[in-house]
């Protein structure tokens, strides 16, 4: 998702935005989810599908 591009950014709606980050926060192998999770969870095996 390039942030940088302004004006996909304004094509986009909030609506797409929110959903776009629930799912990086979900899937538990993104970059943000991975910095986002607790220390003790980052020992937890991630399933893989």
């Amino acid at each position: 998702m390039d942030v940088e591009d302004r004006a996909l950014m304004r094509a986009r709606s909030w609506r797409w935005l929110q959903t776009r980050i629930v799912q990086l926060l979900s899937e538990p192998k993104t970059r943000i989810a991975r910095a986002l999770r607790s220390p003790a969870e980052e020992h937890e095996p991630v399933d893989d599908e």
